[in-house]
């Protein structure tokens, strides 16, 4: 599997054909991988702000990395990406 839990991704552009919150425009934590879907927490997001900490179900081929799981940069990165 591509991704890991832990793992911060976003959406690539199918992910803003596919889905009406979890899209481009925000930055994920994923929770849970199972069968080539990954279940992802909202960290950020720049139209949805009333979603962040909401979790959903989607799928992985939609998603790309932004940092693997264990990168010191990480809390830095998610709070900077959308000031």
């Amino acid at each position: 599997m591509k991704f890991r839990v832990g793992d911060i991704v976003t959406g690539n552009i199918d992910s803003d054909h596919n889905y009406g919150i979890i899209d481009s425009h925000g930055i994920y934590e994923i929770v849970e991988v199972s069968d080539g879907d990954i279940f992802v927490k909202i960290l950020d997001h720049d139209c949805f702000q009333s979603e962040i900490g909401n979790a959903y179900w989607v799928d992985s081929d939609d998603f790309i990395l932004v940092y693997h799981s264990g990168v010191k940069a990480q809390a830095a990165f998610t709070t900077s990406m959308f000031d």
